[in-house]
């Protein structure tokens, strides 16, 4: 009898032991579940927090995208407007060049023209050269160039008529022989001539075998 009242003892003190287990462990799920609750609690919140946060960080992008949008609108609006400028800046320099391109292209009439005079008529060497001066005239038998009123009163030798025109004036391809040629201080007798129809006159600095003095001229030639 003393061992069942033992064994029976000892089977409440484990009932009582296992039913204290037991309430610790309800108590520790209880704990465990209140902790997980709390913890999805503040995630959610987070995430409450984190959408926010991503509404604000869209509202501020949409603003920046706004104000740079606006912006690009207003450079491209002055750069329109600079084009425009620019534009109408190469039209009127185009219409400028295009009126100065004109202006300079149109012919001057004789009327505007001031006759070349001087009285230096004896420093010209040459036909053309005299008739250049206005107030001029070459003389063919000399080969001197005069004022246009003394040729007129006899300063031109045996013809008295000085030549007043560049038609007049003598030249070299019109020179027949080789002492009148070499004469002209500005031809030469060529010596050789290659084609036909070639001048044998010429001006000088052609042929440095040239004839430049009527000296150096062959002789005539007898038949």
């Amino acid at each position: 009898r003393q061992g069942g009242g033992r064994a029976s003892e000892t089977g409440r003190w484990a009932s009582e032991r296992a039913r204290q287990g037991g309430e610790r462990a309800s108590e520790t799920g209880r704990w465990a579940s209140e902790r997980d609750r709390a913890v999805g609690g503040r995630a959610s919140e987070t995430g409450r927090w984190a959408r926010q946060g991503g509404g604000r960080a869209g509202e501020r992008d949409r603003a920046v995208g706004g104000r740079a949008s606006e912006t690009g609108r207003w450079a491209g609006g002055r750069a329109r407007q600079g084009g425009g400028r620019a534009g109408e800046r190469d039209r009127a320099v185009g219409e400028r060049d295009r009126a100065v391109g004109e202006r300079d292209r149109a012919e001057i009439s004789f009327h505007f023209l001031e006759p070349f005079r001087t009285e230096d008529c004896d420093t010209y060497p040459s036909c053309l050269a005299c008739l250049a001066d206005q107030g001029c005239g070459w003389c063919p038998d000399t080969s001197t160039c005069h004022q246009r009123v003394l040729g007129i009163d006899g300063q031109c030798g045996r013809s008295r008529h000085l030549i007043l025109t560049p038609g007049g004036c003598v030249l070299c391809s019109e020179h027949t022989d080789c002492p009148s040629c070499s004469r002209d201080p500005y031809c030469e007798w060529q010596v050789n001539v290659n084609r036909k129809g070639d001048f044998q006159c010429t001006r000088r600095g052609r042929s440095p075998r040239a004839i430049h003095s009527p000296a150096a001229c062959p002789g005539p030639c007898h038949l």
